[in-house]
């Protein structure tokens, strides 16, 4: 009988570790709106009717707070599967792009400096060029779109004027 009660009591933490183990399962939402509305018929004192709702409140918001990180980590895995594919998509546009410098324009290995600085001066001209331009073209359409505001300051001058003489 010792060894009986022994046994048992060397058993006993493992069946409550198991029994720990097991997670019960999550309340459905349904439920807990059911119990929700519920709570009134039940006639509980105010304060104790006021903490079952709000409990009812926070477990029905965590219910939904956790299935919205379901749906989160089942994005993730998806994101985390096409991953391997997206990567090796990425490395070979890398590649294709580092062959060609900016600009779409190849620099050949032999160019010497000098050139390159004669490149850049040709291509600041440009630049310098296009802006002027540029410059040139937003002058043009400020004025034209302040064109009608300054035709209609003139003739309502213009109106006064005749009006006085």
């Amino acid at each position: 009988m010792h060894l009986f009660r022994l046994f048992a009591l060397l058993l006993l933490p493992f069946l409550a570790q198991h029994a720990l183990a097991q997670q019960p399962a999550a309340p459905a939402a349904g439920d807990l709106r059911a119990r929700l509305d519920g709570l009134a018929e039940r006639k509980l004192a105010e304060a104790e009717q006021r903490a079952a709702q709000q409990a009812l409140e926070q477990a029905l918001a965590a219910l939904v707070k956790a299935e919205e990180h379901r749906t989160r980590l089942e994005t993730l895995k998806k994101t985390l599967e096409g991953a391997p594919r997206n990567i090796e998509r990425a490395r070979a546009e890398l590649a294709s792009l580092q062959g060609t410098a900016p600009g779409g324009t190849d620099i050949p290995d032999a160019t010497t400096t000098t050139e390159l600085e004669v490149q850049l001066t040709a291509a600041n001209e440009a630049l310098g060029t296009w802006r002027q331009r540029l410059d040139e073209a937003n002058a043009l359409l400020i004025g034209a779109r302040t064109s009608p505001e300054r035709a209609q300051t003139e003739i309502g001058t213009g109106q006064i004027r005749m009006r006085e003489i």
